[in-house]
């Protein structure tokens, strides 16, 4: 029985790493769905509709990478990546509602508690899409870096 309860909380720890992982695809997931149900809507088959949503998430993900690493401008880089970020805490707040309501009942605890996993959720999709761009480079003084081989032919 023992054993069962210790698997049992490793398994919540990782499903609720796997709820942090993967936070940040939040808006290109809700990308693919729109893009997807329109296309059945629209009269498109089963298959052409799952192949437009997924191109429809793996493009809206796509294009933030590569504006999120391109946009030098602090204030687009916030805008964008809190883009990605609040769609996840919606998530968020959705995964920690159900979650929480598996242990309390409806009421003030259990809407504070998904309120505050949304707001953690979120603020973790933002500092994971936030580490993607490109690394701050420091200014390295020309005393530590390494002679040059025109250095040392002048000499």
């Amino acid at each position: 029985m023992a054993i069962l309860l210790v698997l049992g909380m490793i398994a919540g720890l990782y499903m609720l790493a796997m709820l942090f992982t993967l936070a940040v695809y939040a808006l290109p997931l809700y990308a693919g769905l729109s893009a997807g149900f329109w296309a059945q809507s629209a009269g498109y088959g089963v298959l052409a509709s799952v192949g437009i949503g997924f191109g429809a998430a793996i493009l809206t993900w796509v294009i933030g990478q590569f504006l999120f690493a391109t946009i030098r401008s602090p204030a687009l880089r916030v805008a964008l990546a809190l883009l990605f970020a609040i769609p996840a805490g919606l998530a968020g707040y959705h995964a920690v509602h159900g979650v929480a309501g598996l242990a309390l009942d409806p009421g003030t605890i259990r809407t504070t508690l998904a309120w505050i996993g949304a707001f953690v959720i979120g603020v973790s999709a933002w500092l994971r899409l936030a580490s993607v761009g490109p690394a701050a480079r420091r200014a390295v003084p020309q005393a530590d870096r390494a002679p040059t081989i025109t250095a040392q032919a002048q000499s």
